[in-house]
């Protein structure tokens, strides 16, 4: 009886210790080939990846990789802007979000053809300063 038990659990470390060396990724070091600070990455492929970030001197970026983080292509900067975060809906709708530097306060930016260049549109996420949302304010009663 002890014998099985000490099976069992033997079994048991066996499998956790196989396991658990697969929650602990190899982490590698990426030259992004900027020397902004980035702040959010996003990746909708093995391959296909973006990074977003803000540069004293340039202003926020966004980051494109096709060859899963090996190079990295910039976009334009975007003056007096802060971008912490990005996301991808499939390879061509994308979402990057951010302060833009003025009243307004918070803003959002949008692709609908996967693009980093100036098909991003900024999109302000409310008329209000702090960045309240006006989402379901109606005045028609």
């Amino acid at each position: 009886m002890h014998f099985r038990v000490a099976i069992s659990i033997g079994i048991l470390l066996l499998i956790t210790c196989l396991f658990s060396t697969q929650l602990y990724a190899e982490w590698e070091e990426q030259d992004s080939g900027v020397n902004d600070n980035l702040y959010g990455v996003h990746f909708l492929t093995e391959e296909t990846g973006y990074a977003v970030g803000w540069g004293a001197s340039t202003g926020a970026v966004i980051l494109k990789t096709t060859n899963g983080g090996e190079d990295w292509e910039s976009s334009v900067p975007f003056n007096n802007t802060l971008l912490f975060s990005i996301t991808f809906i499939d390879e061509d709708k994308g979402y990057a979000a951010g302060w833009d530097g003025g009243v307004n306060g918070s803003m959002l930016l949008e692709t609908t053809d996967g693009e980093t260049e100036s098909e991003l549109d900024p999109e302000g996420l409310d008329e209000s300063p702090g960045g309240a949302s006006d989402a379901g304010d109606d005045d028609s009663g």
